[in-house]
């Protein structure tokens, strides 16, 4: 079981570190939205979403998973004050 969870933890940390390493930033003027940001990301998803959006402000993230093929979208829309 611990060789499991290593495995998957070292995973995981690759695939941040892909994303963090792999983006591009948009700033959208025209629109409510204060960024977009394309990533790239090896598998998980939705853990660097959710783990990105605890700290996001009126930002869109568009995942594109190398892994599983597919994108991945999420809107941050609180405000801070």
């Amino acid at each position: 079981m611990r060789e499991a969870y290593a495995r998957t933890a070292k995973e995981i940390e690759d695939s941040f570190a892909l994303a963090e390493k792999k983006s591009r930033r948009f700033a959208a003027p025209w629109h409510t939205v204060h960024a977009r940001q394309r990533r790239l990301c090896e598998g998980y998803a939705s853990e660097i979403g959710d783990a990105w959006g605890k700290k996001a402000t009126q930002t869109v993230l568009a995942f594109y998973d190398l892994a599983g093929e597919g994108v991945s979208l999420r809107r941050f829309a609180r405000l801070r004050y």
